[in-house]
């Protein structure tokens, strides 16, 4: 595996071993760097369907500090086949362990606020992945949390944009698989006040866009505020996710992908900044032209669509 080589070689159900078409996320190998950071071991174990044994590698870390004249390759890990009992029957199980940081109870919840926004609230693109949290060492206080935001343990799901639907106005744009259609649909407190679907005629490049656009008046800000227990101005604006998952830094509070609050300066009465507004756009399935740069905190790489998207959400 090169460390954060450029790009993936496709996965297709004809390949052997592959039951099913994955769309690829990310850049390969640059996740490694997340587990030396959390921790200086990492065990990983996965087996294949119809597998008996279960491949184990052991990586310590360590090993590769302080050795500038070696290259990655040359420094050996830990491999063997072994066999698990409750181990189910195709997966993978990373463990980090000897953690660089002990995470007191506000850390965790400062953890499950980010992972909420990692994850789409979109139930179509992410019913297959779950993010669960599980700290022992919480439970007992977990019990005394009268909101879950303020409760660690448990399943962690991203419901804040469809709970603000009943109290603003929200718009929805889609551009089917396709590429053929657009459809609007204008929503004020949850009733419909505006439909039409219409010839996609400006965007070619675009295929499987899903827009959902809130806009914050002084209710629905003291609502979020309610229910996230942060202001939306310090929570983010407008998010991407790319098939089921975050795309950063789109959506923090410091970003201005879209040039929105550029676009207010030129008349505040007449524009929207992201103070205003909330939302996400979902780009799914083979999603050309949206590549990710290996930081994976520095957005998609330029290109024809990334130009076509950010005049798409203007209009």
């Amino acid at each position: 595996l090169n460390v954060a080589y450029s790009d993936k070689k496709p996965q297709n159900a004809n390949k052997k071993g592959i039951k099913f078409e994955r769309n690829q996320l990310g850049a390969k190998g640059v996740g490694r760097f997340s587990c030396d950071r959390v921790g200086s071991v990492v065990n990983l174990y996965t087996r294949r369907l119809n597998e008996n044994i279960i491949h184990h590698v052991c990586i310590n870390w360590d090993n590769f500090e302080n050795v500038d004249d070696q290259s990655f390759l040359d420094i050996p890990v830990e491999y063997e086949d072994i066999v698990m009992k409750d181990f189910p029957k195709q997966g993978t199980l990373i463990q980090i362990s000897n953690l660089r940081e002990v995470w007191d109870r506000d850390e965790l919840l400062e953890l499950k606020r980010m992972l909420m926004k990692l994850i789409s609230p979109n139930d179509d693109n992410s019913s297959d992945f779950v993010i669960e949290l599980h700290a022992k060492n919480e439970k007992e206080k977990d019990k005394f949390a009268t909101n879950d935001r303020d409760i660690v343990n448990g399943v962690i799901k991203n419901t804040l944009f469809e709970s603000l639907n009943i109290k603003t106005v929200a718009l929805t744009v889609d551009i089917d698989s396709s590429g053929k259609n657009i459809t609007t649909i204008l929503n004020d407190k949850g009733q419909e006040v505006f439909y039409i679907k219409e010839d996609n005629q400006d965007y070619s490049e675009l295929k499987d866009i899903h827009l959902k656009l809130f806009y914050m008046n002084r209710k629905a800000k003291l609502l979020f505020s309610k229910i996230m227990g942060v202001a939306q101005a310090s929570y983010g604006n407008i998010f991407i996710f790319k098939n089921g998952f975050r795309i950063l830094p789109y959506g923090e509070t410091e970003d201005d992908f879209f040039g929105i609050n550029l676009r207010q300066q030129q008349g505040t009465r007449r524009y929207f900044g992201t103070r205003d507004l909330v939302g996400r756009i979902e780009i799914n399935g083979a999603a050309k032209g949206f590549v990710e740069v290996s930081s994976r905190d520095k957005g998609f790489i330029k290109s024809k669509q990334v130009d076509e998207l950010k005049e798409f959400f203007m209009n």
